[in-house]
């Protein structure tokens, strides 16, 4: 995508929250459509800003206090500021919705009035953050997290088991804001790992389990912020060759890795980044599972990295045949980079003067209603093949595909 100087474009990218297990190395980040990894700069400490006050507002369902809210966000952000070397937090001060999402700033606020009419999702979403980064560098640049106020009451379910805890469900939002994606997509993992992460995908009432980071989280955290380790060594892997049509694509790699190794395919020819869920391995071979129907055909790269700009590729690597998904052109919508099942909506500027670019990608990662911790809860998961966010393009709604498919959150 390509604008002009004075011109600001934006790619969306949308990610469901729900939850699933699995074992191995499966923390997945963000990579951007240059295939740069998206994160906060380690230079600067991280500027947080919480809403204050929030229950002034008569329609936030908020059973706590103004500073246990603000207390609960800020353990969040210390939680994962305390796993990691390069990674700092400073809170600033307070927020009010009206004022977030300046430049410079990780926000958190609660909206509680008209969710629904809000472009990133229905009722059944608890929490959503928007994080906008360069597309080059992969520097975030802001980030919002924006809790559900009007659909569900917060709270803390130390005390109260029927809330939804606001520190455990900020904990994995947070995640998002930093630059890590789910740990698991899916409804029926099996993988206690990736089931256990705090950036596993769904939450309930009263859960309390992302309050604590386990391996996986703190693995996926220092992949991208600091704890340098060795290079991987990539000496084999197979298969070479596969169809864009396998949703399940399983490739065997033979080296010399480590517990934050990271596998991804890269399409340079459409701008593609698939990453891989890791689900078996050690130090000497790695087992990763790929969505090739997000990848376009031709040659793509494999890369593994054991931490930030610390990796290992080799260049057409995997040939893709068949139907993947490629771009469609200038001035249209794609689904482009795969993030753990991500999809990209690159709303393309047509412009004379490409010379100049100021490209942003801004990615709602919203969390479900989803996990049945108690058995006086029943979560009916219904699969819904489409959408968890619905972006407006000029007159046109663009729907994301089916590996954005989510499950609604269904009461009996």
């Amino acid at each position: 995508m390509r604008v002009s100087s004075g011109t600001l474009a934006f790619i969306t990218l949308a990610c469901s929250l729900q939850l699933v297990g699995s074992e191995a190395l499966a923390f997945r980040g963000v990579f951007t459509r240059e295939n740069a990894h998206v994160r906060w700069s380690p230079e600067d400490a991280i500027r947080v800003r919480v809403q204050q006050p929030v229950t002034d507002n008569p329609n936030c369902q908020v059973e706590v206090s103004d500073t246990e809210v603000r207390d609960a966000v800020l353990n969040a952000f210390n939680t994962w500021e305390n796993a990691a070397n390069d990674l700092q937090v400073d809170h600033i001060g307070s927020i009010q919705p009206a004022d977030a999402g300046k430049t410079g700033y990780n926000d958190t606020i609660f909206i509680c009035d008209d969710w629904s009419h809000q472009p990133f999702g229905g009722s059944q979403v608890l929490a959503l953050t928007i994080t906008t980064f360069k597309t080059g560098s992969g520097e975030i640049t802001k980030a919002i997290i924006n809790f559900n106020g009007q659909h569900y009451r917060w709270g803390d379910a130390t005390i109260d088991e029927t809330v939804v805890d606001i520190q455990n469900i900020a904990t994995h939002e947070v995640g998002h804001s930093l630059g890590l994606d789910h740990s698991s997509d899916s409804p029926g993992e099996n993988i206690e790992k990736l089931a256990g992460a705090a950036m596993y995908y769904a939450s309930s009432e009263g859960d309390l389990s992302a309050r604590t980071l386990n391996e996986d989280d703190i693995n996926g955290l220092r992949n991208v912020y600091g704890h340098t380790v060795a290079s991987p060594v990539i000496n084999d892997f197979e298969p070479k060759v596969a169809e864009g049509t396998d949703y399940n694509f399983t490739m065997t790699l033979h080296g010399d890795f480590h517990e934050q190794s990271q596998v991804r395919l890269y399409n340079a020819a459409y701008a593609q980044v698939v990453i891989g869920k890791i689900i078996d391995g050690g130090n000497d071979f790695l087992v990763a599972e790929f969505n090739l129907t997000q990848l376009g055909p031709g040659e793509a790269d494999l890369i593994v990295n054991n931490s930030y700009e610390n990796e290992n590729a080799i260049a057409n690597a995997l040939t893709v045949t068949g139907s993947g998904t490629g771009s469609v052109g200038s001035g249209s919508v794609e689904l482009a980079q795969s993030s753990g099942g991500c999809g990209v909506v690159d709303v393309a500027a047509d412009s004379p003067s490409p010379s100049v670019y100021l490209i942003m990608l801004i990615f709602p990662m919203t969390l479900l209603l989803l996990r049945n911790r108690k058995p006086s809860v029943t979560h009916n998961l219904d699969k819904v093949s489409g959408t968890l966010a619905t972006v407006a393009v000029g007159n046109q709604h663009s729907l994301f595909g089916s590996q954005l498919s989510g499950s609604l959150d269904r009461r009996s």
